[in-house]
């Protein structure tokens, strides 16, 4: 993770939507310190897990596609290598290179897509854009998080729109790009956490006490306020509760 920055605040932020659909996310994290960590495909940037591309030349195809071919099917002897290479070689050169290309890219993103999870935290509780559109303007929530323990593997997202392209062919790949995102979404200021997906949800807030507090929207219903309060009185350990 070189080149990759790790949020000095004593606290991150996650914002969230106190909506009927949504708000049961919220009782799983006070009542059972359980976090959902989205697949890409789940988040609201379409280019999530769909890093910009390279172009790559007809021999790198052959190659990267032999050796996947390869790892599928180690026992094959030399008489049946020989032919599914001339396979592989004659798919590629008769294949648009474009073609050929965004079959590989879709291959690649689902993977990335289906390998890993993202949870996405701010750096402060008062940004005024994140209360308007993640916590339903105003009417939701926003959590404030000790950066310790699994937020320790948290790092901060870069802003530019000058991103390297990667080559399709060129696997394993960093997974830098998960940090980098246009500067469109730099009001965001991003910290987030990458795991792979065998580590399944729910993830466990350990230590509960890594949850320093909940911190209500200005306009949130009283319905909701007196629900939220209601599984605060309940959790162990105490959780402290404020208003904007």
């Amino acid at each position: 993770m070189d080149n990759l920055i790790k949020p000095k605040g004593k606290h991150l932020y996650k914002y969230g939507s106190a909506k009927d659909s949504k708000i049961s996310y919220l009782e799983s994290i006070i009542l059972k310190n359980e976090l959902y960590f989205p697949r890409p495909s789940e988040l609201n940037d379409p280019a999530e897990g769909r890093p910009k591309l390279s172009n790559s030349p007809k021999d790198k195809f052959i190659t990267f596609i032999w050796d996947s071919f390869i790892l599928d099917n180690p026992n094959l002897n030399l008489t049946e290598r020989v032919f599914h290479y001339k396979i592989i070689e004659n798919m590629v050169n008769k294949s648009e290179g474009d073609e050929l290309r965004n079959d590989l890219c879709k291959k690649m993103y689902n993977e990335l897509d289906k390998n890993n999870r993202i949870y996405s935290l701010s750096k402060r509780w008062n940004n005024m854009s994140l209360w308007a559109n993640y916590a339903d303007s105003h009417k939701g929530y926003c959590l404030e998080f000790f950066n310790d323990g699994i937020f320790k593997t948290a790092f901060e997202v870069n802003y530019t729109d000058n991103i390297t392209p990667i080559d399709v062919t060129n696997m394993p790949m960093s997974f830098i790009f998960f940090f980098n995102k246009k500067n469109d979404w730099i009001n965001e200021e991003e910290i987030r956490i990458v795991t792979p997906s065998l580590i399944q949800p729910p993830i466990k807030i350990e230590p509960p006490e890594l949850l320093a507090s909940i911190i209500l929207g200005k306009d949130m219903s009283i319905k909701n306020e007196d629900l939220i309060r209601s599984w605060v009185n309940k959790r162990i350990p105490t959780l402290e509760l404020n208003m904007m």
